[in-house]
């Protein structure tokens, strides 16, 4: 397929090789095998010839283009520790590493691919098990791409949810409720909303609707518990059965 991979040190994106040798010529494949086998090693995938990543920070900015009916919501697609990877083969590819609303756009360097181990212990898994679709340019893809200087914080989180630098907006923006939903029970879109099945109870229909404005979801049964509008905290309270406090200190053990 003209991909390159790099070995990578265990629970870490730290390179084995001098991967920027690798850029010009595929390395042979008894070599590939002599740095895998028999070895518990990460696997990263060089970005050369085209291969770009859309680097999703969060859920939130990661499902938001999807339901924008994007041409490459299909290509194929990584769920990373905290966020997404959409690989894609671009005629007009960007020639350096730049910055989209909701994350980065890699085009140079490698990428940490499945089934490598983050060092919190979670494993990269793929999402979307298709083909690198092939566009022309990142313009197709409704990206904003830019190069230096990244977006406002407060631009590139929903609006509503920015409260300064303190752990609880970091939670609110890094983790936020479609990715706990996406932890604990089935997401689906629904006639452009984001909906999940209700993990409070025995829900046939997904009736736990997100507003990606607020950063918050909720249940329509009325007689569900969860019948209010609640933040990631407030969920990973309800879930865990555990105080607000407490699920403050979980979340905050999953923040960089």
């Amino acid at each position: 397929m003209g991909i390159t991979p790099v070995p990578l040190i265990w629970k870490s994106k730290r390179s084995l090789v001098k991967w920027r040798k690798l850029v010009d010529s595929l390395p042979p494949k008894p070599v590939i095998k002599l740095w895998f086998k028999g070895k518990q090693r990460n696997l990263g995938i060089l970005l050369s010839n085209g291969l770009t990543v859309l680097d999703f920070d969060t859920t939130h900015h990661y499902v938001s283009w999807r339901t924008s009916l994007c041409p490459a919501a299909q290509s194929y697609t990584v769920k990373t520790a905290r966020g997404w990877h959409v690989y894609v083969w671009l005629d007009d590819p960007p020639e350096r590493t730049g910055h989209m609303v909701g994350g980065d756009v890699k085009a140079t360097g490698y990428v940490v691919a499945p089934p490598s181990t983050h060092v919190t212990g979670r494993q990269y898994s793929v999402a979307i098990d298709g083909k690198i679709l092939r566009f022309e340019s990142l313009s197709k893809l409704g990206i904003d791409y830019r190069v230096g200087g990244e977006y406002e914080y407060n631009t590139r989180m929903p609006e509503g949810i920015y409260e300064g630098a303190g752990v609880v907006s970091r939670i609110k923006f890094t983790i936020g409720v479609v990715e706990y939903l996406s932890r604990v029970t089935e997401i689906y879109q629904v006639r452009g909303n984001i909906m999940a099945r209700c993990p409070f109870h025995n829900d046939r229909n997904p009736s736990m609707l997100v507003v990606p404005d607020e950063g918050r979801t909720f249940c329509f049964n009325p007689a569900c518990r969860a019948h209010k509008r609640m933040d990631v905290i407030d969920l990973c309270a309800m879930h865990r059965e555990i105080s607000n406090s407490e699920a403050i200190r979980l979340l905050a053990q999953e923040l960089d």
